[in-house]
């Protein structure tokens, strides 16, 4: 059984530490364990963990991209438990028209498009302008918005491979 928790962890981007837990079904302390680990697009390997007390293990991660975990038992892995991971989306005002965005992750996003949105009143959000992000995985987007609440999003397929679509917080901009 793999259950996970998080915990943000700061960095330029935020990574959240993966907890795997685990019980061996002897119940024995000592045994070894081998997480079985693969990073989208990556080789798998296997990482270690030791069962203590009443057969109970844990091992903790914090991955870059996209990664799946597995556990070996007597005669075949357990279930896949993959964990999504989104690269972090910022957003500031610069003033005169103008909104910062950034994209930060284990890797640039340079060319890769960011998207303004505003909040319409029925809460869903309109894209309204896409630029491409700049070698420093940022964009100065310009805008005619007077007033309104706004966010930068990042789709799934502007994430790219190992990474999940994402947007960043709502600002209430005004001009």
């Amino acid at each position: 059984t793999a259950r996970t928790s998080s915990n943000a962890r700061a960095k330029r981007w935020i990574q959240a530490q993966v907890t795997l837990t685990g019980r061996v079904s002897n119940h024995l302390s000592g045994q070894k364990i081998a997480v079985v680990v693969r990073p989208y697009g990556e080789e798998r390997s296997a990482k270690p963990a030791t069962t203590r007390s009443g057969g109970f293990w844990n091992y903790r991660s914090t991955p870059a991209k996209t990664t799946t975990n597995q556990v070996p038992s007597a005669s075949k892995l357990s279930r896949a438990l993959t964990v999504g991971v989104q690269p972090r989306v910022t957003i500031d005002e610069l003033g005169n028209g103008r909104i910062w965005a950034r994209v930060d992750g284990a890797r640039t996003f340079r060319g890769n498009e960011v998207a303004l949105q505003r909040r319409l009143p029925n809460g869903t959000w309109q894209t309204i302008l896409k630029q491409n992000l700049e070698p420093n995985s940022a964009a100065t987007l310009t805008t005619t918005l007077r007033s309104a609440t706004v966010r930068t999003s990042i789709s799934v397929n502007q994430a790219g491979l190992g990474y999940l679509g994402t947007a960043s917080h709502a600002m209430l901009y005004h001009a």
